[in-house]
């Protein structure tokens, strides 16, 4: 079994953190407006810190992620799957959270199913360049992997 090189899980994770943050915002503004009025207060009048824990928790939740690309990588080779199925595991678990949330605040399921939709590829992405983060930017090659 492979080791797992922890320094690179950790930059793989902050950078796809980063990615997905960027992504989600740009999602919230143009898949989430009816998501957004849905919620109470408009939802984006949190306080500052409400904002701050959101951050954190997509660089946690990012840095999972490549940690299970990293700990799957070996079993799917080097190829594209383990970053679908470690992007896939990242929103299904997020989906399942927010659909929580989104049926105790008793929000419209058209705009909640829309955005976590639209979130699948964006997660996706953010996972394909931490997992090229943790394969080491600028290897020359991928043999012997």
């Amino acid at each position: 079994m492979a080791r797992v090189n922890w320094i690179h899980v950790l930059l793989g994770g902050l950078i796809a953190g980063l990615v997905w943050t960027l992504l989600s915002v740009l999602l919230l503004a143009f898949v989430g407006p009816d998501l957004l009025s849905s919620l109470p207060g408009g939802g984006l009048k949190a306080p500052a810190g409400v904002h701050v824990f959101l951050l954190l928790s997509n660089f946690a939740a990012a840095t999972w992620a490549i940690w299970l690309f990293a700990v799957i990588r070996p079993r799917y080779s080097v190829g594209f799957k383990a970053v679908l199925v470690a992007a896939f595991a990242w929103w299904f678990l997020v989906s399942l959270q927010s659909a929580k949330w989104a049926t105790l605040l008793v929000m419209a399921s058209s705009s909640v199913v829309a955005f976590l939709l639209a979130t699948l590829p964006a997660m996706t992405v953010a996972v394909w360049i931490g997992g090229w983060i943790y394969d080491g930017v600028g290897r020359p090659t991928l043999e012997g992997r």
